[in-house]
């Protein structure tokens, strides 16, 4: 099991500002053992979800554009080429 550097992942966040990276290392030395690098199962509680009566699994093919924005993609592209040609 590889251990994480806390300190080094904070540093390496240049991108955030300082409260930003505070809060960061804040929530990564709290859940300190969550965040130790390793994967695995999670060893807590158990949880269980009360699912509607009649609800059934959905499985959907994977995409290379989400679902929620293809529609409006196509729209886009559509009124793009019709404006252009």
């Amino acid at each position: 099991m590889r251990q994480v550097d806390i300190d080094k992942v904070v540093v390496d966040q240049k991108h955030l500002t300082q409260i930003q990276c505070l809060d960061i290392q804040n929530i990564l030395t709290k859940y300190e053992k969550q965040f130790d690098g390793s994967l695995g199962a999670h060893m807590h509680k158990k949880v269980h979800i009360d699912l509607l009566s009649g609800s059934e699994p959905v499985h959907h093919s994977k995409y290379p554009v989400s679902v929620f924005i293809n529609n409006p993609l196509k729209r886009n592209s559509i009124i793009w080429l019709i404006l252009v040609f």
